[in-house]
């Protein structure tokens, strides 16, 4: 049982001790870690730093944050949670408990999906958000939320697939295809005491973003929002094939700046977690590509 145990937590990818090798590996590769509130607050800035963002999109993030949170905690090192506001997600006891171990809270929106793309309605949401949020935690750094589902809709248990079902019977809209960060160009989210939001205020021709998005470094084909760059990958002209790849490039410091973008719920701790997360990845991933193509066709549409 310890051999198969050994087997899976280190010959796969994606499970919870691979990514406890990573976080040791950038300890032992003496980079800074910092929140991303620590990185824009500093004057000046290390040399070599690595900042971990977590992305809380869905309930079965919650246990697995927990567990990241307090691991990473125990290393000594603090990073920052983005927690969007959907019922599934916004658990109070939870922000405040890994916020308690010393990790940065962060608010991720989706107000503009939510408001229709109506910039007066979302800005009205993004400011009752922001007073929820800031009743349980001191939010200054904002990320906007990447996924193509409206309303705290997913695909990752019965319940939320039930609750999308429901939503197409009832003709309720389910899609988001608006990008929230577009908010912006129209007001200024400094007025709400928020010093940067993750995509916009991060000089990412200078620092390295890699994201674990639908549990691969390197296919961006799936990837609706969760870009930094039209083409930030190719134009780095480096391919991360693994997370052994990414600890490899780690230890060699390939990167002396870097931002590292982690979905919790994919670094399983069982054999059983991880087949069942790979299968439901899959179809995801079949969905994904399905409506980046609509999307793309409407686009075109509209400008003939």
């Amino acid at each position: 049982m310890n051999r198969q145990k050994r087997i899976f937590d280190f010959k796969l990818d994606f499970t919870f001790a691979k990514y406890m090798e990573l976080c040791k590996e950038i300890l032992d590769s003496d980079y800074s870690v910092l929140t991303v509130e620590k990185y824009l607050m500093m004057a000046k800035r290390p040399d070599k730093f690595v900042i971990i963002r977590h992305d809380i999109d869905d309930d079965a993030d919650l246990a697995y944050a927990l567990k990241m949170a307090k691991f990473e905690a125990e290393l000594g090192i603090a990073t920052t949670y983005y927690f969007r506001t959907c019922k599934s997600v916004f658990k109070t006891d939870v922000i405040k408990e890994i916020a308690k171990m010393g990790h940065e809270i962060g608010y991720h929106y989706e107000v503009l999906g939510e408001a229709g793309g109506d910039y007066s309605k979302a800005i009205r949401l993004f400011e009752t958000e922001l007073t929820k949020f800031r009743d349980i935690s001191n939010i200054k750094t904002i990320a906007q939320h990447g996924g193509p589902l409206r309303s705290g809709l997913n695909v990752v248990t019965l319940s939320g697939v039930v609750g999308i079902l429901k939503c197409i019977l009832q003709r309720k809209p389910i899609f988001d295809h608006w990008e929230s960060k577009d908010l912006w160009k129209k007001y200024d989210f400094k007025k709400y005491g928020i010093i940067g939001e993750v995509y916009l205020s991060i000089d990412y021709s200078e620092v390295m973003y890699l994201s674990d998005t639908n549990r691969t470094w390197k296919d961006t084909s799936y990837r609706l929002k969760d870009r930094v760059g039209e083409n930030h990958e190719k134009s780095t002209g480096v391919v991360i094939e693994n997370t052994d790849g990414l600890i490899k490039k780690v230890k060699s410091e390939t990167f002396q700046k870097l931002v590292i973008l982690i979905h919790p719920s994919n670094w399983k701790e069982s054999f059983w977690e991880w087949l069942t997360w790979f299968i439901l990845q899959q179809v995801r991933n079949t969905g994904k590509r399905c409506l980046v193509a609509y999307w793309r066709m409407r686009k075109v549409g509209s400008r003939i």
